[in-house]
């Protein structure tokens, strides 16, 4: 079954933040809590965990760009 992972809320009142680190790409695998970007926003760095074990089959976003809570990040394919 394919997944497709969002930017969660930030909490904090914390709309959009920049990415500054994409650690995983298209084939590698992920296990729940792995970390899949890491987000810089003017009140904190945060690290944004995968909720599902499996494959990334495509990474929708790059590092330096602005991201809104509920955009699309990756594509995961999972087992369930």
């Amino acid at each position: 079954m394919i997944k497709e992972i969002v930017l969660p809320d930030l909490g904090e009142g914390i709309e959009s933040a920049t990415i500054s680190e994409v650690p995983l790409g298209a084939g590698e695998d992920v296990k729940k809590d792995d970390v899949l970007l890491v987000l810089e926003s003017d009140k904190a760095s945060m690290e944004i965990p995968s909720d599902y074990d499996g494959k990334i089959i495509e990474v929708l976003i790059e590092e330096g760009i602005d991201v809104a809570t509920g955009e699309p990040l990756f594509k995961i394919e999972t087992q369930d």
